[in-house]
């Protein structure tokens, strides 16, 4: 569809930093299981749902405008999918 990604094409840059991303990805996903856990204490299930459901748009509007890259289509259709799917199920 759009080829090969960014991230194959310039493995040889990324490689060095491997290590470091590695790290970096493991800490978001830990800080984000965490503070998680710790606003399920306070808030109700359709609040964690909501902002669960939230993420994926949140992520991808502000990093296309930080990046200066336009959002796939990927991107556009499955940030309002992860929405409408959370509250269908």
């Amino acid at each position: 569809m759009g080829g090969t990604p960014k991230c194959l094409r310039n493995r040889l840059a990324i490689w060095p930093h491997i290590g470091q991303l590695a790290v970096l990805g493991f800490l978001a996903m830990c800080l984000f299981q965490r503070l998680s856990y710790l606003a399920a204490e306070t808030t109700t299930a359709t609040n964690m749902a909501v902002f669960t459901a939230l993420t994926p748009p949140l992520t991808v509007g502000p990093s296309s405008a930080l990046l200066g890259e336009a959002p796939t289509l990927g991107m556009v259709c499955g940030a309002p999918l992860s929405f409408v799917v959370s509250f269908i199920s």
